[in-house]
């Protein structure tokens, strides 16, 4: 059991290494200056230069995967562009009200679950089962945040 937990911690880590590692790619690919969407059209070569050199973009790309990694593990998620605050301070202002919200939507998953497949069960072969089935397979189709905007809605 110990050495089942342990290979699944390390595949976790290995999967987050590599996913950190395609995110910090991706957004390096991106077409544009980073400089010019962080300080806007209006800057100046010598501000977006001050810039690059602040936020190590200045350096090789190896480099700045390396320093990204060493960061990252030291949970140092660095400074936010515009109000100058560390990250993690912020994401753990937010951090009651995500996890407030995550668990219970997770409350009312499960109970509208049960009741529709309890329902289902009872009424197998019927029109609620098969009403309860095209409701499912629906709401399955439908993209997160459309439902969002729609229990914004119905609940806000």
């Amino acid at each position: 059991m110990i050495a089942f937990l342990l290979r699944r911690i390390g595949l976790g880590l290995v999967i987050l290494f590599i996913v950190s590692i395609m995110l910090f790619l991706m957004l390096h690919m991106i077409p544009g200056d980073p400089t010019v969407v962080a300080l806007g059209p209006r800057s100046t070569p010598e501000m977006r230069e001050a810039f690059r050199v602040m936020m190590g973009l200045d350096r090789p790309l190896i480099e700045q995967i390396g320093s990204y990694l060493l960061r990252l593990a030291e949970l140092d998620l660095g400074q936010d562009v515009w109000s100058r605050r560390p990250v993690a301070d912020i994401v753990l202002e937010v951090l009651p009200f995500t996890v407030t919200l995550a668990f219970s939507s997770f409350v009312w998953a499960v109970a509208l679950g049960t009741v529709l497949g309890c329902t289902a069960v009872v009424h197998h072969g019927r029109w609620p089962d098969w009403l309860i089935g095209v409701f499912s397979v629906g709401m399955v189709a439908v993209p997160s945040f459309v439902v969002a905007l729609y229990s914004l809605l119905i609940f806000a």
